[in-house]
């Protein structure tokens, strides 16, 4: 005789079997559990840590970073977003936020979090404390991963995050697009050239000074181009034909000023925001939705 029970349990389900054997005079009975556990269904984000390793000189260091994503709700395989934080911070930053985590439920992308070498991104270098060693080492580990599409990878970046994400797109040419919050191009990175065309949206605040929005010495003691001059930086290295300025455009609360330029290489953009009367701000207020704004150039590329 046997029966069997289907109960919950934090989102799994249990299949309880009781087997009882009887000879006519003696009965005995054993209970079964079999927990399984459900697959991934839309709109649950799962994270996981992943581990890579770095080797350099016969040293090496492993480092973890955070994949968040979730089932397509269709077939097909999901772009994949690199975050980075700013000075001081780490994964969290983005992987907390709510916007991220709702594009992410809704299967528009896996997200990638790391966290940086230290207080600020190590940009130079291939040495194992490089974290552009650590982005090569991410992007290789993503190889095992079952829905990332590796012919579909952006990078967001904030502050210091931003001046890391120009950098790994001058630096590794895997990116098909990339958009700098207040993170705009060191004076040194105009010397580069890049090697495969991409997408750039940069959203700078005019009175920041973090990052001066007119160039000059950041808070981190380098000296950064203006938001301007960055802008036409990657126009130029995109090879942009045509540009379109339209100022006084209201976004939610605020007003910027945007530059598009467009008939770049590959049909790719460079579109600059500026927010007038804002800082250094990674956040705005009401309909002003950063990743949001962000992301609705990024998906159509």
């Amino acid at each position: 005789m046997a029966a069997e029970t289907l109960n919950k349990i934090n989102s799994a389900q249990t299949l309880t079997i009781i087997v009882a054997v009887s000879d006519g005079v003696y009965e005995t009975e054993v209970t079964l559990a079999i927990t399984i556990m459900p697959g991934l269904s839309p709109g649950t984000v799962e994270l996981e840590e992943r581990f890579v390793t770095l080797a350099a000189s016969g040293e090496e260091r492993v480092r973890s970073y955070w994949l968040a994503s979730t089932e397509p709700a269709g077939d097909g395989m999901l772009p994949i977003v690199f975050f980075f934080h700013g000075a001081y911070g780490d994964y969290r930053l983005f992987l907390e936020d709510d916007e991220v985590k709702g594009f992410i439920a809704k299967g528009d992308f896996i997200g990638v979090f790391l966290s940086s070498n230290g207080d600020l991104w190590e940009l130079e270098g291939s040495d194992v404390q490089s974290d552009i060693s650590f982005v090569q080492a991410v992007l290789s580990d993503l190889r095992e991963v079952d829905l990332a599409d590796l012919f579909q990878v952006f990078a967001i970046g904030f502050s210091n995050g931003g001046v890391m994400a120009t950098t790994v797109a001058q630096e590794l040419g895997f990116f098909s697009g990339i958009a700098t919050i207040n993170g705009h191009l060191r004076e040194a990175q105009l010397q580069r050239t890049l090697s495969q065309p991409l997408t750039v949206i940069q959203i700078t605040g005019a009175l920041d000074t973090t990052i001066p929005a007119d160039g000059g010495v950041g808070f981190d003691g380098e000296q950064y181009a203006s938001a301007e001059i960055s802008a036409e930086y990657w126009a130029n290295q995109l090879s942009c034909n045509d540009e379109n300025s339209s100022l006084d455009v209201p976004w939610g609360d605020y007003v910027v000023d945007d530059r598009v330029f467009f008939e770049c290489q590959a049909d790719h953009r460079v579109i600059s925001r500026t927010i007038e009367d804002v800082g250094h701000v990674r956040r705005l207020e009401g309909d002003a939705q950063l990743i949001n704004f962000i992301w609705s150039i990024m998906a159509n590329q």
